[in-house]
């Protein structure tokens, strides 16, 4: 909701704190759902290196756990934030493995 308001300190906040408590929990499926919206929120403000460090991370816990439609949500933001970085081959791949994922679920 934060970041919906461009609230973007606030959100991170937050969001920093949802995920303390899902590693607290040992949700993992959980830390993936946050890590994705991090990586969301810092695509909003442009900050594309640790929004990439952000969702590889979510990545590759989610295919830790094969949780797909959290593979399929990093995938997406990822692409989208490696286009930002003008990385195109790169978002091509990711954007294609979303679309797997997409015809998946």
């Amino acid at each position: 909701m934060y970041a919906e308001y461009e609230e973007y300190s606030k959100a991170e906040a937050y969001l920093a704190s949802a995920l303390d408590q899902a590693k607290q929990i040992g949700d993992r499926a959980l830390e993936v759902s946050i890590l994705n919206a991090m990586a969301r929120v810092l695509l909003a403000q442009n900050v594309i290196d640790w929004g990439l460090n952000v969702a590889s991370e979510s990545y590759e816990l989610a295919m830790d756990i094969n949780f797909p439609e959290g593979i399929r949500d990093a995938l997406k933001v990822e692409s989208a934030l490696l286009e930002k970085a003008k990385k195109y081959r790169e978002a091509l791949n990711k954007i294609q493995l979303y679309y797997q994922y997409v015809n998946r679920i």
